[in-house]
């Protein structure tokens, strides 16, 4: 991905893919609020025309004794 299009996969509603009406642009941002939500981490790396690579980091256990 291009970093102009990088900076915006995380925006709700945001995708690259038209004329499909099955594409809302939602699965990144979803993945995003998520990992926030619980102490995790998502980042993403990626080179214009070799792929794109998302780590999902979480955090450890916090059961309760």
């Amino acid at each position: 991905m291009e970093k102009s299009v990088l900076k915006q996969v995380l925006e709700p509603f945001y995708t690259t893919k038209s004329g499909s009406h099955s594409n809302f642009g939602l699965g990144l941002a979803y993945c995003y609020s998520v990992m926030k939500k619980h102490g995790g981490a998502l980042e993403l790396s990626s080179s214009p025309g070799k792929g794109t690579s998302v780590f999902l980091t979480f955090p450890g256990n916090r059961l309760k004794k």
